[in-house]
């Protein structure tokens, strides 16, 4: 199912509009997000530079469905249906931009809080018509001269290094990192995630998927108040083909907590070295839930439509020990099992963007939360919990939800 079929589902403006609320116990925020799933360039996106309509606009997956790799799970659900391509001429000297007209300041993630600039790309199996360079920007807008670079960028380098640069109202960085893009282990073709982290007011952390760069992190706090956007060039010095890129899911999430980066959608493209090496500094060992928890929004909507039982859905994040405490409870206790079961189940990740969108939505204000949806869509309870000692309440409120 698409995240356009979840959208005409679940609340049909939950995708179309985000506002940032308060932030929640152990939750990134979604601050903006563009998924292109309106099928039109968003009003909040601009063209810079020599982008335009002709060569940077929105496309139908469908149109490329025999790219290998381009439509491999998650990328139906994470992706949807529409995205946004770059096509550059290829032998010359050209720059593709986009950027948000949205501003996070930086100021506001206090000491220890984050913010992540991301977008999705897909990097295909022949990178001979990769543009020369792509990367996500982080950028500090003068609109008095529009020409002039002041952003933190991170990107690839026809297809094989992975770099960062820092460039402050000049055309050459003040800082350039790299590192070589075979060094990183990842799945080739396939979907990932570039982010610019921003930890506190000091520190930059490079990631992709999720994993910190070797170059990580970089002392560097002069750029403040910054818009998201995306870049791509192509380079007179190479007689390459014209070029074209993929890109998704263009977005901010902030918190001003010190938490664990948000688990990765495009996990499926590390190479399986590179899982074994990877461990999340601040993820706890997850718990195997006994239970049948959905993890498909529209899916388990269908389903509680159809049977026409309610819908239990649970939001957590993985790192929360309250969740894994409650999951060790449910695993541990027949009598929660046996009540839980007469619902339709859900697990929904907040820190993930579409959850953290519903989590948002529905005002779910700290993890975990347990939530019953009616099949007429009416929330019919919602219950926190922190430890054991709060189960006999939520025991006996559950049941109740069970009943017109």
């Amino acid at each position: 199912m698409t995240k356009d079929v979840f959208r005409s589902v679940f609340v049909l403006y939950m995708f179309l509009f985000f506002s940032v609320a308060g932030i929640s116990q152990a939750q990134f925020q979604v601050y903006t997000w563009e998924n292109f799933e309106k099928g039109r360039f968003p009003e909040n996106l601009k063209w810079s530079h020599n982008a335009r309509e002709q060569n940077v606009n929105v496309f139908d997956y469908s149109s490329v469905s025999t790219l290998p790799g381009i439509q491999e799970a998650p990328a139906p659900t994470e992706c949807g249906n529409f995205g946004l391509r770059f096509d550059t001429i290829g032998g010359a000297d050209e720059i593709l931009k986009v950027v948000s007209n949205v501003t996070l300041d930086r100021k506001n993630l206090g000491v220890s809080g984050k913010s992540l600039y991301q977008a999705d790309i897909f990097i295909p199996q022949n990178n001979a018509n990769f543009p020369y360079t792509v990367a996500i920007l982080a950028e500090l807008s003068d609109p008095a001269n529009p020409e002039i670079y002041s952003f933190y960028r991170l990107g690839v380098v026809k297809g094989e290094r992975v770099f960062f640069s820092y460039t402050n109202k000049t055309y050459e960085p003040i800082i350039y990192l790299q590192t070589f893009f075979t060094d990183l282990k990842l799945k080739i073709p396939g979907w990932h995630r570039l982010q610019i982290i921003f930890e506190g007011q000091e520190d930059i952390i490079c990631a992709i998927d999720g994993r910190p760069l070797p170059f990580s992190p970089i002392k560097e706090s002069t750029l403040d108040k910054l818009h998201a956007g995306f870049m791509c060039s192509s380079s007179s010095e190479l007689a390459s083909p014209k070029g074209f890129c993929f890109v998704d899911n263009l977005s901010i999430q902030w918190t001003t907590e010190n938490l664990a980066l948000p688990d990765s959608p495009w996990t499926y493209s590390m190479a399986p070295e590179a899982k074994t090496e990877f461990i999340n500094p601040l993820s706890p060992i997850m718990v195997q839930s006994q239970l049948n928890w959905l993890s498909s929004p529209e899916d388990a909507w269908q389903e509680s439509v159809t049977k026409k039982q309610p819908l239990l859905t649970l939001f957590y994040a993985p790192h929360v020990k309250a969740y894994l405490n409650l999951e060790q409870f449910i695993n541990g206790n027949t009598s929660a099992q046996n009540l839980i079961k007469q619902f339709v189940l859900l697990r929904i990740d907040i820190n993930q963007l579409r959850g953290g969108t519903l989590a948002q939505h529905f005002n779910v204000n700290k993890v975990p939360c347990l939530m019953v949806i009616a099949p007429d869509q009416n929330v019919k309870t919602k219950e926190y919990y922190r430890t054991e000692s709060d189960w006999p309440a939520i025991a006996q409120n559950l049941p109740k939800s069970l009943t017109p």
